[in-house]
């Protein structure tokens, strides 16, 4: 029996079941003398890869503690020429790929590999990250952060923008244009106007929505990189970054306390970034990414904005699984913070979004409850400042998107702020922060006021407000706005246009404060009396049996337009002297974006009410506002513009489309319509409704068409 025995139950080398029990006794037997991060931390089984398998299966960051070095071992010698045809068409497939991902016409010389090479250590060797995975800031949104002008036209589903945003009121001009050819019939390829064969007007106004040409996004233009969220920036930069924020950013926003904050950052510098919270840490990096984006009073360049895009994406990596669990008030803060970075870029979504989860977050933690007795006192003050910066978000954000506030006024109850600092600095700027909080709890109720009274609270069910409860409300709401404005303290007061800010010592934090709460002020004066300009558009409604209202309008209408100038022109100075004192010191006001925002949206106010000097029943009335003082207030908001670009999307997109609204409306000023004053009843009789409704219309399109723009 012995001898009927197969000789031997193993397969011969070099036989294929040779190879597979060779590889199966090796994977067996494989160890490795150091494992991941990842599974070191959840003591689980490494198989020393680059990335291990059971991080690419949890797809999971794969990060080794000590440089890699992988023994290669010949078992068969007589197979050497195959194995190196192996490991040369693997190198061949790397160096594919690296070139792939590094993209096709980026050559680095041997300085920047350097530099490159310096980058990878300091940030812990993030791999780069593949084509198809996307970062949170990788979305096109049709409006930039700050709700200032729109960027394209058409995501999937297009977002609404009510009436007290920039997108509706310029909007809302277009359309005073389009009653012409439905109304009157009126013969547009009678004058000379060149239009593109298939572009209707429409077309165009859509098309103006779309990005500059040759402008791309940061994350179009730079190379992507996976995101490491535990890494950490270099000791150096992170305290300066840190100095920053608690004495600029927490001076206007004064709700982050900065004893405990910098207890837990002592902790992370001790214990190592997986020993503190991942909320806490998230809140670090957004509190990076801010100070790196207020570091000047211009826009940041492309290489500043990549860094606070990566110290954002790293917070957002680090609580992506935690923003619709159990919320807590680290999140709530943390949800605030975001907000107010992605003012300053092109994400309008992900800006409304955070800020719904702040809302609810407040709701669901009953931040809005005042009489917490059962707290420390520092405990007390930072959930009433927490609720209340949740309510100025939800103002502004109202505002500029054209949403309705999610917070209604009724759940607000001032309260003034203890005084209890939150960051370290002299008493006398603390006094001044929580002053300036106060004033912009109270302002921004004003505000809420306006949206509820002028704008239907954005809601978009009322087609317009009645002309006399139009004028009688503006009315009041000035009264309100005069009466904070004389409460405010000596440290505080508004700043005016004759103020120069090149003589005085800019980095006192006093001195930023004032100019941002005199912008804030003047925003909220416009945001008041803008509707004014749309009563004074809206000529549809100018029909014969209302004479009587529009010679009314006439008068009382002109008073608040000569104020709305007024206001814009002091807007557009202050902003030029940011600009000027900017040259003397680089961090006088540092969220540049205010006065991105501000200068776009004074200029388009002054657009109206050139549109308004055009009207010939109007402009006697107007006598006191000339258009020569229009264009140089738009001048003004081009040199302010041109000053804060340094690359900045949102910057180029407003200066572009107010190159081409001047372009247009110049165009018009220097050209003739002899069609119009043949259909009107002569040159020495004035226009009757009709007919100045028709010419209104005709100067919107043919400045449109002839110069290739649309009004948005």
């Amino acid at each position: 029996m012995a001898d009927q025995r197969p000789q031997s139950s193993t397969p011969s080398v070099g036989d294929p079941g040779h190879i597979r029990l060779t590889k199966t006794q090796n994977r067996k037997r494989q160890r490795v003398s150091v494992a991941c991060r990842s599974c070191r931390v959840r003591k689980s089984r490494c198989d020393g890869a680059r990335p291990c398998s059971t991080c690419e299966d949890m797809d999971t960051e794969c990060r080794y503690e000590q440089p890699h070095s992988q023994p290669v071992a010949i078992t068969n010698p007589g197979s050497s020429e195959r194995q190196e045809d192996d490991l040369l068409e693997q190198r061949l497939q790397a160096i594919e790929k690296r070139l792939r991902l590094s993209g096709p016409d980026k050559q680095l010389d041997s300085s920047e590999m350097n530099a490159t090479t310096s980058s990878t250590v300091q940030e812990n060797h993030e791999p780069r990250r593949s084509p198809g995975m996307k970062g949170p800031l990788d979305q096109d949104d049709e409006v930039d952060g700050m709700g200032a002008v729109a960027l394209k036209d058409g995501a999937d589903e297009e977002e609404y923008f009510g009436a007290s945003s920039n997108v509706a009121f310029l909007r809302f001009i277009h359309a005073v244009g389009d009653p012409v050819n439905s109304v009157d019939n009126l013969p547009l390829s009678s004058i000379d106007v060149s239009t593109e064969v298939g572009q209707s007007n429409d077309d165009r106004f859509d098309a103006f929505l779309r990005r500059p040409s040759g402008v791309s996004s940061l994350t179009e233009s730079q190379g992507r990189v996976r995101v490491d969220p535990f890494a950490l920036a270099p000791q150096t930069e992170a305290d300066a970054l840190l100095h920053l924020f608690f004495t600029t950013v927490n001076l206007m926003i004064p709700c982050i306390y900065e004893a405990s904050f910098r207890d837990t950052y002592r902790k992370l510098q001790i214990d190592g970034a997986l020993c503190v919270r991942r909320s806490w840490l998230a809140t670090l990096n957004v509190v990076f990414a801010l100070a790196t984006n207020v570091m000047t009073a211009t826009s940041p360049n492309i290489e500043r904005a990549a860094r606070a895009s990566m110290y954002f994406e790293r917070a957002m990596e680090l609580v992506k699984s935690d923003i619709l669990g159990r919320l807590s008030l680290e999140m709530v803060q943390l949800f605030l913070l975001m907000e107010a970075y992605l003012e300053g870029t092109t994400s309008s979504s992900l800006a409304w979004t955070l800020h719904g989860l702040a809302v609810k977050g407040a709701y669901q933690l009953g931040l809005h409850v005042m009489d917490s007795k059962s707290l420390s006192q520092t405990d007390r003050e930072v959930r009433r400042r927490s609720w209340y910066w949740c309510v100025m978000n939800d103002r502004f954000l109202s505002v500029t998107y054209g949403r309705p506030p999610l917070i209604p006024l009724s759940h607000v109850r001032f309260e003034a702020s203890a005084y209890l600092p939150f960051s370290n600095v002299s008493s006398a700027v603390t006094v001044s922060s929580l002053a300036y909080f106060d004033a912009m709890i109270s302002i921004t109720h004003i505000m809420g006021e306006a949206l509820e009274r002028l704008y239907d609270s954005n809601l978009g069910l009322r087609t317009r407000l009645p002309m006399g409860e139009s004028l009688h409300q503006i009315s009041k709401l000035r009264w309100n706005l005069a009466q904070w404005q004389d409460n405010l303290p000596s440290c505080l007061q508004i700043t005016t246009s004759q103020d120069t800010l090149d003589d005085v010592p800019l980095t006192v934090g006093t001195t930023r404060l004032r100019v941002l709460l005199s912008l804030r002020f003047l925003g909220a004066r416009i945001l008041i009396l803008r509707p004014v300009l749309s009563q004074f558009l809206d000529l549809p409604g100018m029909t014969a049996s209302s004479e009587h209202q529009s010679e009314w309008l006439r008068d009382s209408g002109a008073i608040l337009l000569v104020d709305l100038v007024r206001t814009c022109g002091d807007l557009l100075q202050t902003s030029k002297n940011i600009l000027a004192g900017s040259r003397n010191d680089q961090n006088l006001l540092g969220a540049w974006w205010f006065s991105c925002y501000y200068t776009f949206n004074s200029s388009l106010a002054v657009l109206g009410v050139l549109l308004i000097k055009r009207i010939p029943s109007y402009s006697e009335k107007l006598s006191t506002i000339s258009v020569s003082e229009l264009r140089g207030l738009l001048e003004t908001a081009m040199e302010v513009l041109r000053g804060l670009n340094k690359g900045s999307e949102t910057v180029m997109r407003c200066r572009d489309t107010l190159t081409r609204l001047i372009t247009a409306f110049d165009f018009d000023g220097n050209n003739a319509h002899p069609f119009i004053d043949h259909h009107t009843h002569g040159t020495d009789k004035p226009m009757c409704s009709k007919c100045t409704r028709i010419r209104t219309g005709i100067i919107l399109t043919i400045s449109i068409q002839r110069v290739g723009v649309a009004i948005c």
